[in-house]
């Protein structure tokens, strides 16, 4: 008997653990905030992979996801092609291209919460990659 009710109340926790609460209206502000930071993050991300494509040029695009049931957050990105020299260090410095990325993450439904990320990107076309060389978080 006490087996079974050790097995009853583990499943009732387990249910009560996976149960999902409503995120919106609940999140204080360091949430929210965090959520602008890792949607700014992720469009630098997503235009690091735009560039290692070949698109050299972007003009602003905004992707929306789904935070929770009654939250959506955001990021808008833009990027284009430095016009200085690359940075110092890279071997074959000529063929090194420079990109410069501005990414702005928020939340739709709670105004004023923004978090701005800006980048810059070197890519070497030896290698097709593309690395982050510098990383900005102006407040």
């Amino acid at each position: 008997m006490a087996m079974l009710l050790l097995v009853f109340i583990s499943a009732v926790g387990i249910y009560v653990i996976s149960l999902q609460h409503p995120a919106g209206p609940n999140l204080n502000r360091y949430e929210r905030e965090a959520v602008g930071k890792y949607m700014a993050v992720a469009g630098v991300h997503s235009a690091v992979a735009r560039i290692s494509q070949g698109m050299s040029e972007s003009p602003p695009y905004v992707r929306y996801f789904n935070v929770s049931r009654n939250m959506t957050g955001r990021y808008s990105v833009s990027f284009n092609q430095s016009s200085k020299a690359p940075r110092r260090g890279v071997a074959d410095n000529s063929l090194a291209k420079e990109y410069v990325v501005i990414s702005e993450g928020s939340i739709v439904q709670s105004g004023g919460v923004r978090h701005l990320v800006r980048a810059t990107v070197l890519c070497l076309p030896k290698e097709r990659k593309c690395r982050i060389a510098l990383w900005e978080e102006p407040e």
